[in-house]
């Protein structure tokens, strides 16, 4: 049966795009998984990257029976081969902003409570000219 559909041609590359966009959508355990982590575009490159290995001279390289025996499979391979790439690469960069993040916040708890402790020991110029006076003009008032 099948032997009688390698004498027609694969599907056009854009009905194939399609028709694989669809199935991806639905089907693909990395895409499902991963969904929140790609746009649109990236999606449609990734689908355009992956069937740039079964496409000569602007048409798929197989028979419709070869397209569906191992087209599909070479594409929906490459497909997921990048998709982990690009998906392990946005994660990274993401983990990679959340540890700036985090060093910078300490860093400025750590200066903010120096400075703190700088500003508010006993012998510092704040303690010694502004609140000594402060706290000598209530002393006095109490005084009164």
């Amino acid at each position: 049966m099948m032997d009688y559909y390698s004498n027609f041609p694969a599907p056009a590359v854009e009905n194939a795009k399609k028709i694989f966009k669809q199935s991806t959508l639905h089907s693909n355990e990395n895409y499902q998984n991963n969904k929140h982590l790609i746009n649109e575009h990236e999606f449609d490159h990734l689908i355009d990257e992956a069937f740039l290995g079964v496409i000569e001279n602007g048409a798929i390289k197989y028979s419709l029976t070869g397209w569906n025996v191992f087209g599909r499979k070479e594409v929906l391979a490459k497909y997921n081969k990048d998709l982990l790439n690009l998906v392990t690469q946005k994660k990274l960069k993401m983990k990679r902003k959340v540890v700036g993040l985090l060093k910078c916040t300490y860093l400025l708890l750590k200066s903010h409570n120096a400075t703190i402790k700088r500003l508010y020991q006993p012998d510092s110029n704040y303690v010694q000219n502004v609140l000594k006076k402060e706290f000598e003009e209530m002393a006095d008032g109490i005084d009164e």
